[in-house]
């Protein structure tokens, strides 16, 4: 889903991921303030908001990932040859600010230590998600063909048709917003 700023994507990927309240929903971003606030507008709890109840439909940020942080998301990665359980089957999960959130993953500071494990695991959950007959929402301004070429080599495939949603705006039919700034100097 590709869209400029304040044209509604966020809306529209609550309506989508709460399609099925009953199905696992994983929401990624690439920053906790961000990330608590996508959770609220799709009516899911953050990471460390969670009780024990919400173990299947939260949200948190890339490098929550690792198998053993706060998330413990864990899922299988799809091997037909030895399926296990796993709660991320058939997943929905939406990767806001894709871009950004991949890049963190690939070069970020914050998973530097656990990197390894973290794409580890940020595969097998896309895997699980995608072969389960969930889906994988990506959004963001600046959404281009190396987000979807990357999920693709997740996937191990070119065989994948993904529909991409652009929206466009014309800038000259754009709301006005006032602007205000302050000098905090006396």
């Amino acid at each position: 889903l590709k869209g400029p700023t304040g044209v509604g994507k966020t809306e529209a990927l609550a309506k989508i991921a709460n399609e099925d309240t009953q199905a696992p929903l994983l929401v990624i971003s690439n920053r906790i303030t961000t990330g608590k606030e996508l959770c609220r507008r799709f009516g899911i709890p953050y990471l460390r908001e969670r009780d024990s109840r919400d173990t299947r439909r939260f949200g948190c940020c890339g490098e929550s990932l690792k198998p053993w942080g706060l998330a413990q998301i864990k899922p299988s990665g799809y091997d037909p040859e030895n399926p296990h359980s796993s709660e991320w089957k058939a997943a929905t999960v939406v990767i806001d600010e894709a871009d950004q959130v991949f890049w963190q993953l690939i070069y970020g500071h914050t998973c530097e230590r656990d990197r390894a494990e973290i794409i580890r695991t940020f595969r097998n959950l896309i895997r699980d998600a995608i072969y389960y007959g969930g889906r994988v929402i990506l959004s963001s301004a600046d959404l281009a063909d190396e987000e979807i070429d990357y999920l693709r080599e997740i996937l191990e495939t070119d065989q994948w048709e993904v529909p991409v949603t652009i929206h466009q705006i014309d800038p000259g039919n754009r709301p006005n917003y006032n602007a205000y700034f302050y000098d905090s100097k006396p």
